[in-house]
């Protein structure tokens, strides 16, 4: 599409120059399609984010609902000048997903100007209750409208509803009560032991050990087979990074 600039003056052609080299250089590197640059820069900002909120703060998110929490991060990020005007990152709350039919809403989308790809997450309040549990992994006794419609946060990166495609997604767990060892092992042993039946195939399996960092408690990853239930093929495998935000301390 062509542009007529009849707002921009002629004492700014050099800014428009400069972004149009900027443009250029940005081409260059590739930085476009480097989705392992973008998704380490972004696991470090969410990971950052937790280290700065302080004891009052946890005494404040400890009682607020999920749509509350997500909020204060948007906020948090947006506040970081290097998140925006530096790294160029954008974060979107409840924006939809991408499959053309499993519908659903991302509860944190970060994207950027620059990249040609995104980092969903879905976030979930977690206390020490299996049901809480089941809600972050999977819940098969779930009902929608009187009917069963098993759900869960980790489940939905499984089935292709979110991430569609891609190698990659997070899990932000907000701790509001429980003790978080007992809460982080009751994780990791419900995903150690999922395996989910499609016809004459399983998928959500676990591909390797959970990988548990001991400088980083409050993070580890899981890597998964997947299997996309709507269109019925299997999938590459997702790696889902997990962090639980512990506001009882």
């Amino acid at each position: 599409m062509s542009i007529s600039f009849l707002h921009v003056v002629a004492s700014s052609k050099s800014t428009l120059d400069y972004l149009e080299n900027f443009k250029k250089s940005v081409s260059h590197v590739q930085l476009g399609s480097d989705d392992q640059f973008w998704v380490n820069l972004i696991l470090d900002y969410i990971n950052g984010l937790y280290s700065e909120i302080s004891q009052q703060e946890k005494t404040i998110l400890k009682n607020q609902n999920e749509r509350c929490i997500k909020e204060f991060i948007r906020r948090k990020l947006e506040t970081n000048e290097n998140f925006g005007q530096s790294h160029f990152l954008i974060v979107e709350l409840e924006p939809q997903n991408s499959h053309p039919n499993l519908l659903g809403f991302y509860d944190i989308k970060i994207r950027s100007s620059l990249w040609n790809n995104y980092f969903a997450f879905e976030c979930k309040c977690l206390t020490a209750t299996s049901k809480s549990i089941s809600e972050y992994v999977y819940n098969a006794k779930k009902e929608k409208n009187k009917q069963a419609y098993p759900d869960g946060g980790v489940y939905r990166f499984l089935i292709n509803k979110y991430a569609k495609d891609k190698s990659f997604g997070g899990m932000i767990g907000f701790i509001q009560s429980g003790n978080t060892c007992s809460i982080t092992k009751s994780i990791i042993d419900r995903l150690v032991d999922i395996k989910l039946p499609c016809g004459d195939i399983y998928y959500g399996e676990l591909i390797d050990n959970v990988h548990q960092n001991s400088e980083l408690t409050h993070y580890f990853k899981s890597v998964h087979t997947r299997y996309d239930i709507y269109e019925k093929k299997t999938c590459l495998p997702i790696d889902i990074h997990h962090f639980l935000y512990d506001f009882t301390c």
